[in-house]
């Protein structure tokens, strides 16, 4: 790590040629921490240092001077390199590795190592495993505005994946919160489409890389294409998104082209609308902590390979709303349930499935490892041993999504691949090429004769040894090695006479003399020498052009590897959903076009996981029935009662169903659902300046525009931020819209009893209620809906559960009392939101209406003016 310092002066200005050569390239790298490389280290100087120290828990010191004044500096070894750019990439920042690359000069020269810029690091381009979790995709996002509508292109270049969708203004944030991405790239003008209170990395670019022209040329090159039509790329925001997103990538790989698949279009796909209010309030993601833990995706998941594991998070993001699709998936699951022994064997050859398309993504931008071939190898052998569990009887009986996926998986690995693989690649591979030992003995002689020459260099230096000791009859003789002299002879001292003569004789060549040992080299130990590193250098060479030569071929095969890899998901979906619904009396859904939901015995998916993991207990179960019209269930009951769970499990269960799962109920028919809302619970939003009740109000009025028929609806205790006549009226005119104007399936709790009143005047509604158990003041929770209003809200009783001092809960009933004694809540029968005022016929309102029209305003006088007036007001007195 050593760096040459220069003299300070406190008045030169002037860098030493490395520092110079480090300020150029930090110069064009001005917003990147810039891992300049010095031997075994990257290093970092000046304003990098600073900021990169304290993130990566490293030692701030100084090396050099600049005007005088110390450079700061910090380094890492390059060999833990991947344990230090996950921080950076975590705290927001972008690195730039750069390396060097040769040095032409001979030892002696003063001239600087030549360095380049190998490869940008942001946080939507990472490829390497030890930066990237296994199960969730690595989602790089470009938006391109046009007119009306948005262009999203988003990638994953760790997989390979891209996709592309159009979008409107109002539809954006809640498409990028689906999207997830981990970097956003966007038009500087344009970063305000993006919601300010979002935490998503964002990396403005300059509106040239929009350009459509530049843009197509990008894609034709990727795809090497010599036109777009058919390509299914059909506006100029779609070109414009794509091809800027291919042109970020470029520039961060230093122009090196990942093997990335054909855009797939995600516009007019299919699925379930949770907006990203409702994904917080359901935990569909990760829990209220911002872990996965707790989630629904949890709960779920008990994928075994990592592309089961990325396919699943994207189907619970996108639950289907086609019927059709989701119940070819259930059939799937149904099958698997039933054929316990063939499912057993899928899943315990698919434990030991690698991922094979991070390290095909790799290989094309050559970082790959041997282990990557070696994952590709494994996961294609394992592939061939699934092919042999379809039988012909068995054949006959699988569903047709899983046999097309079979098919594929047989077809695919026919190809030569995984015997051309296995042939060349050791059982086990090194880490780095540079390691060696990455091909079989037995497939290159040329590689095999080196080998034996390296692998019997002691043998060869023993027997040299021995000869030259016979021949100088010096008995203290050795030949030994160090990184300075290389290979050479050492002899005592003591016998200098005899060796000066074998000098003499030009039999040794004298290299050091020491106190006690002489050292000499001869031709023959010289020979041996250079072929014993030139065998280490070629073996490498060899190793290294076999090793690129064994990429090409992998390549080459990338359909099929991503078609495999593919199919292996949806089986390894299938048969963990089985494990799932085993495991755990889940039951199938039937799913249809109706309106219908009708859950018996439900449970929380995640609560009841929870129960039973960390206090061994069981889910109380509630059924949920709306059909016949009675499309919304309005709940009342106290506090701790279960109101919030059964709102959410009950959308859960609906999730669950689209996404093509068994569900967890005794039985359940769902009719397709497009949308899915949840105000559950709510808290301010000091970033946006919004309060609690703002919030709730904001949610609430996204819900009522835009749910349909179709929808599913859960809102809990609306109207509970602002004062008592306020909250109940907001409360009422919400559900009356619901269940009037959106008319979709709703489940609305409250603390408002007097809404329960609305059931009467709109039969669609239906009273249900929290069951209590009351003993002697106190109240025992039965966690069990039915049919009922709970008319009292328990306040007091769960606020002594609580722990309120006693003084408190007291006075508390004893001002509960003077209130309702004075019937201070009024309980007059309320106006309908939609009511219109109509006012009362009468003879007097005609006869006013006649005397109004009779005045001609051009013609009257002031006199006649006031007389008019006395007269319309004693017609409005009803005076004769």
């Amino acid at each position: 790590m050593a760096l040459d310092k220069e003299k300070k002066s406190g008045e030169n200005p002037i860098l030493t040629p490395m520092m110079a050569q480090y300020s150029n390239i930090k110069s064009v790298y001005p917003d990147h921490i810039l891992f300049y490389q010095m031997g075994d280290f990257y290093e970092m100087f000046f304003e990098d240092a600073i900021d990169a120290a304290p993130v990566l828990g490293i030692t701030l010191t100084k090396r050099g001077y600049q005007n005088g004044e110390e450079i700061p500096m910090c380094g890492i070894p390059i060999s833990a390199v991947n344990q230090y750019i996950p921080k950076l990439i975590n705290n927001g920042q972008k690195v730039a590795i750069c390396e060097q690359s040769k040095q032409n000069i001979t030892q002696n020269s003063k001239k600087i190592v030549e360095r380049k810029i190998t490869r940008i690091i942001t946080s939507g381009t990472l490829t390497d495993d030890s930066l990237l979790n296994s199960k969730n995709n690595n989602f790089l996002l470009s938006i391109c505005e046009n007119k009306q509508n948005i262009g999203l292109s988003w990638c994953d270049i760790s997989t390979g994946e891209i996709f592309f969708s159009t979008t409107e203004r109002n539809k954006l944030n809640n498409d990028i919160s689906i999207i997830n991405p981990k970097e956003i790239l966007i038009q500087k003008d344009n970063s305000k489409l993006i919601d300010k209170d979002r935490s998503y990395k964002i990396t403005e670019i300059d509106s040239r890389s929009f350009q459509i022209n530049i843009c197509e040329r990008l894609i034709r090159e990727q795809y090497q294409l010599s036109q777009l039509d058919g390509f299914g790329i059909n506006s100029p925001e779609q070109i414009s998104a794509i091809g800027s997103l291919l042109g970020y990538i470029e520039l961060t790989q230093i122009d090196k082209r990942p093997l990335l698949q054909r855009p797939k279009d995600r516009t007019d796909i299919d699925y379930m609308l949770i907006d990203e209010a409702t994904q917080n309030s359901l935990e569909i993601l990760s829990n209220n902590k911002g872990d996965k833990k707790g989630s629904l995706l949890s709960s779920l998941d008990k994928t075994i390979t990592s592309a089961g594991g990325r396919k699943l998070y994207q189907r619970v993001i996108r639950p289907s709303t086609s019927v059709n699709e989701i119940n070819l998936r259930l059939a799937d699951i149904e099958f698997a349930i039933k054929n316990k022994t063939f499912s057993v064997k899928i899943r315990n050859l698919l434990k030991e499935f690698p991922d094979i398309t991070r390290p095909l993504l790799r290989l094309s931008l050559g970082r790959s490892s041997p282990r990557d071939m070696g994952s590709i190898r494994l996961g294609l052998g394992i592939v061939k041993l699934l092919n042999d569990l379809n039988d012909t009887d068995m054949e006959q009986k699988i569903p047709i999504r899983i046999k097309n996926q079979l098919k594929i998986i047989q077809s695919e690995s026919d190809k030569d691949l995984f015997t051309i693989l296995n042939n060349a690649l050791n059982d086990n591979l090194p880490n780095s090429i540079t390691d060696g030992n990455i091909f079989r003995d037995g497939f290159s002689d040329e590689l095999d004769n080196l080998r034996l020459l390296k692998n019997n260099t002691t043998r060869f230096i023993v027997e040299l040894q021995e000869k030259y000791t016979l021949e100088t009859n010096i008995k203290a003789l050795k030949i030994k090695y160090n990184n300075f002299l290389g290979y050479f002879i050492e002899c005592p001292s003591s016998n200098s006479p005899l060796i000066e003569k074998l000098v003499r004789d030009n039999l040794f060549i004298h290299r050091q003399t020491l106190k006690n040992q002489i050292r000499f080299t001869s031709a023959e130990l010289n020979e041996l020498q250079t072929k014993i590193i030139e065998s280490s250098q070629k073996i490498y060479e060899l190793e290294e052009n076999y090793f690129n030569d064994l990429s090409k071929v992998i390549i080459e095969n990338s359909d099929s590897i991503n078609l495999i890899s593919d199919a292996i998901a949806e089986i390894d979906i299938t048969i963990s959903f089985a494990k799932l619904a085993t495991e755990n009396g889940y039951c199938k859904p039937l799913v249809n076009e109706s309106k219908k939901f009708i859950v018996e015995k439900g449970r929380h998916i995640i609560v009841e996981e929870s129960l039973l993991n960390e206090k061994n207990q069981k889910f109380i179960a509630n059924d949920c029935i709306m059909e016949n019209n009675k499309n919304v269930q309005l709940i009342t009951g106290p506090n701790m009662a279960g109101k919030s769970t059964y709102l959410r499990q009950n959308a859960l269960i609906a999730i669950t169903a689209q996404i093509g799962s068994y569900v967890p109920a005794k039985y359940a028919e769902i009719g397709i659902i497009d949308k899915i809302f949840s105000r559950v619970g709510a808290s301010d939003d000091l970033a946006a300046g919004r309060s609690t009740f703002m919030v709730e109000m904001v949610e609430t009025s996204i819900i009522l525009n835009q749910a349909s028929s179709k929808s599913f609806v859960i809102i809990d205790e609306i109207g509970r931020g602002t004062a008592t006549f306020d909250g109940l009226a907001i409360a009422w005119a919400t559900l009356e819209f619901l269940a009037k104007e959106n008319n979709c399936r709703t489940i609305f709790a409250t603390h408002f009893h007097e809404l329960t009143n609305l059931s009467s005047e709109l039969k669609n509604i239906q009273n249900m209620a929290m069951q209590i158990s009351e003993q002697e003041e106190e109240i025992i929770f039965l966690h069990e809906i039915k049919k009922g209003i709970v008319d009292k809200s328990y306040g007091i009783q769960v606020s002594k559960l609580a722990g309120l001092p006693a003084s408190v809960t007291q006075k508390a009933e004893i001002i509960l009392k003077e209130l309702e004694s004075k019937n201070l809540l009024s309980k007059k029968e309320q106006l309908s939101l939609f009511t219109e005022k109509k006012y009362r016929e009468s003879p007097r309102r005609d006869q006013l209406k006649d005397e109004i029209l009779k005045i001609n305003i051009d013609e009257i006088t002031p006199i006649q003016a006031l007389n008019i007036i006395l007269k319309l007001q004693d017609i409005a007195n009803d005076k004769k």
